[in-house]
């Protein structure tokens, strides 16, 4: 009798869920279409609510799945942490290892310092997996999924009600701010949203420097200058220093020079023909930034796909841009605290379903096969 309550509340619960699902992939399905868009649907209202109910749904689904041993779930959590920390331990300390030059006493004691880290962070994790082993059924890696959704829906309405983003262009470069000081480098303390509104970083930026890489070897195209436009008649590659277009002399690529403000390179052979010297794609963006914490002043390097932490700030490079003759770097600044529950959330339902996929089946006692069997 017992079996067959069970049975019928969790079909009612599959059916709640599927039709709460239903109803976000319409949302989703609507949100993808080019004529309402994103945010509206995906920040509406509605998604929030349903958001709100598939994470009650999760919760009651691993307290149903934990039975009796729901009182371990706490424990199942903190362990799991532990895990992650552990493992982030190892790397972090594994990483600044391998930073270090070893070529001082103070490098040595600092390596030092890092493997006990690292062997601490290591020692941690392993009595956690021991201790999780120990606890850890099918039922409860279940539970423990279901808890880690819950983690990643917190970290969605954290990042939605708090997540701040604004766009921060800095010139490049030291200045001289007044009469008789010394140049020195612009920095910021704060951003603004699209909104006008000022928030603090709690520290100053800056960009000392900036490079700009461009593919090697670059292309050095000769065209012919016309009323109706230019027309394309060779394009070469610099072999030793020289471009060697077809019936013409050897050009040195130091002959080549800028014109006005043309991004370009050029050199002309006469009143019809002028060679350029074509810009290669981007490959890669470089900025020096300097960090003026209180009395402290850090530098970092910057590059695009390798944002910049500090603090409670995250700095992703974009692009660059000449205003009024000064080189700018526009960065987008992006603070949230919703990463966090997003990563523990995502570590969490990975390792949890890897351990229910690959956890033996436990046998049923001879009680359980005759509770089932009246």
């Amino acid at each position: 009798m017992m079996m067959q309550e069970n049975k019928s509340s969790l079909y009612a619960m599959m059916k709640v869920a599927v039709m709460v699902l239903a109803a976000v992939l319409l949302l989703l399905v609507t949100g993808a279409s080019p004529v309402n868009g994103v945010p509206q649907v995906y920040r509406s209202g509605v998604m929030l609510v349903l958001g709100g109910v598939v994470g009650v749904l999760c919760l009651y689904a691993a307290f149903r799945l934990s039975g009796r041993g729901w009182w371990r779930l706490p424990s199942v959590v903190l362990l799991l942490f532990v895990c992650c920390g552990g493992a982030a331990g190892v790397w972090a300390g594994c990483d600044g290892l391998a930073g270090l030059p070893f070529d001082s006493f103070w490098s040595w004691v600092t390596a030092l310092w890092f493997a006990v880290f690292v062997l601490v962070a290591a020692t941690c994790g392993g009595v956690a997996v021991f201790v999780l082993s120990r606890m850890m059924s099918r039922k409860l890696c279940l539970a423990v999924a279901h808890l880690a959704l819950v983690a990643m829906g917190v970290g969605a309405y954290v990042d939605y009600f708090n997540e701040v983003k604004a766009l921060l262009y800095l010139p490049v470069g030291q200045y001289v701010m007044k009469t008789g000081e010394t140049p020195r480098v612009m920095t910021t303390n704060k951003v603004l949203n699209d909104e006008g509104k000022e928030f603090a970083l709690g520290f100053h930026l800056g960009v000392s420097d900036f490079e700009e890489k461009y593919y090697d070897p670059v292309d050095y195209s000769l065209y012919r200058v016309g009323e109706k436009g230019n027309s394309l008649l060779q394009k070469k590659k610099v072999e030793d220093g020289m471009v060697r277009f077809d019936g013409l002399k050897a050009i040195p690529v130091s002959d080549f020079i800028q014109l006005g403000n043309m991004p370009q390179s050029v050199y002309v052979v006469d009143h019809e023909r002028v060679a350029v010297q074509e810009q290669s794609p981007v490959k890669m963006f470089t900025a020096m930034c300097v960090v003026q914490d209180g009395k402290e002043r850090k530098e970092f390097t910057m590059k695009v796909n390798e944002p910049l932490g500090y603090g409670d700030w995250i700095f992703y490079l974009l692009n660059r841009r000449d205003e009024k003759g000064i080189l700018c770097v526009q960065f987008l600044a992006r603070r949230s605290y919703g990463d966090v529950w997003m990563m523990y959330g995502i570590g969490g339902l990975l390792v949890s379903l890897t351990m229910w996929c690959w956890w033996p089946k436990r046998k049923k006692s001879q009680s359980e096969q005759t509770e089932v069997a009246v």
